[in-house]
């Protein structure tokens, strides 16, 4: 009897199936990562596919020219090698995600101990002035206020350092080494001219630049925290530039029920 007439189609039934299971398992891992793949996935899934070809057709012109006492290897070590083949990618994916989350948390460790670390750095200088009667400058005051902002890391899914950053502004106001009305020029490019602190502040970090004559929907609560301080502790709002901080000033603050770090204006 030939060869071909011999060949167990059983066996190439489960092979086909072995094949079509790993290749599934790739294009379902892709169409799963479709939004965050990356160079190294589609190498390896390009890999997985490659192999996966080359084994199912080798197995086949084999299994019409082996001998049949090869039969008991041959497709066994194929429909193995295969479903090897499909699931690597997706353990290699998972490996890179896995590394990526350590990462990023080691990451998230040291940018949440530098922003405490400078905290206590801002503290000590607070300090310091206070006894010297040493004023920031309209660049100094404008880094303390960007600090003090910058404190709550909850975006990150890190702490909340606001009320330690925030008394420090304060104290400092009240000390009278920070004044609100301090010539600051941003910087940005449109920055082009000095204006006092406070007013920078509301133009550029309340309305955010926008000449509008409504404040936006949604701000900040601590940037508005902290201007409140600025505008409460001798800023000058008789100022004509001063018009916008001023009304907005006279709104009340109205918190957004879904989003608890921001406010409206009304």
């Amino acid at each position: 009897m030939p060869a071909a007439n011999r060949v167990p189609w059983i066996w190439l039934g489960a092979t086909l199936l072995a094949a079509s299971v790993g290749v599934g398992s790739c294009l379902i891992l892709l169409l799963e990562t479709m939004m965050r793949a990356t160079g190294d996935l589609f190498a390896w899934v390009t890999i997985a596919l490659f192999i996966i070809v080359v084994v199912f057709a080798g197995t086949v012109v084999l299994a019409f020219t082996a001998q049949p006492t090869s039969y008991r290897w041959l497709f066994p070590t194929a429909m193995v090698i295969m479903l090897v083949a499909g699931s690597v990618p997706r353990v290699l994916w998972a490996n890179a995600r896995h590394q990526g989350q350590v990462a990023r948390q080691a990451e998230n460790r040291a940018f949440e101990a530098k922003i405490v670390a400078d905290i206590e750095t801002r503290r000590k200088d607070v300090d310091a002035r206070i006894a010297a009667q040493r004023p920031y400058t309209g660049s100094e005051a404008l880094a303390f206020f960007g600090q003090v902002t910058g404190s709550d890391l909850t975006y990150r899914g890190l702490g909340d350092h606001s009320q330690e950053a925030l008394p420090l502004l304060k104290r400092a106001l009240e000390a009278k080494i920070l004044d609100p009305n301090v010539m600051v020029r941003g910087p940005a490019v449109v920055d082009t001219f000095d204006e006092p602190l406070f007013v920078h502040i509301s133009r550029a970090r309340i309305r955010g630049r926008a000449q509008r004559e409504e404040p936006p929907p949604m701000i900040r609560r601590l940037e508005w925290d902290a201007f409140k301080l600025l505008a409460e502790n001798g800023a000058d709002l008789t100022r004509p530039d001063a018009a916008r901080a001023a009304a907005d000033l006279r709104r009340t603050a109205v918190a957004i029920d879904n989003n608890p770090s921001y406010l409206s204006l009304q």
